[in-house]
């Protein structure tokens, strides 16, 4: 199978930036407030304001903000682990084939960006053998040269 040609992620498939929760919070905390804070529901509101219904419903029995992480992070676990998964099959299965050297390179290069903010990022050495495995008999002096080279490096 071939990927389909990429040169740069779309904005759809980039996830989202950050999301600040301190301008949402109208009761900041202070020395004063502190009791308020330290029973952490102000951050279990938070986090249950911030969530989709469905996934909200998951958490509706929570009864702390960490509570509610844990339950999310489990829910969520395997899903991440799918992804990664996918991310990396679809890493292996690309090739040069008719795109131009820059095109192929940023294909791989968009799929490791995906996987390096989602917290998977390649080493360097999977990335260059992403790259190597999936270029045609026309680099194969190319390649022999990196393999070489690879292998005297200790």
């Amino acid at each position: 199978m071939v990927c389909s040609p990429q040169v740069v992620p779309s904005p759809s498939s980039l996830p989202p930036p950050p999301f600040h929760f301190g301008n949402l919070i109208t009761i900041k905390l202070s020395s004063d407030n502190y009791i308020f804070w330290r029973q952490d529901q102000v951050n279990l509101s938070s986090i249950q304001g911030s969530l989709t219904p469905a996934v909200a419903g998951l958490i509706v029995f929570a009864k702390t903000s960490h509570e509610a992480w844990t339950i999310l992070q489990r829910s969520f676990a395997a899903q991440s682990q799918a992804r990664v998964s996918a991310l990396r099959r679809q890493l292996g299965e690309c090739e040069k084939l008719d795109s131009t050297a820059t095109e192929f390179y940023n294909k791989v290069m968009g799929h490791a960006d995906t996987l390096a903010s989602i917290g998977q990022p390649l080493t360097d050495s999977e990335f260059n053998s992403f790259i190597v495995n999936g270029l045609d008999e026309e680099y194969d002096a190319l390649v022999e040269i990196i393999n070489e080279r690879a292998t005297r490096l200790p």
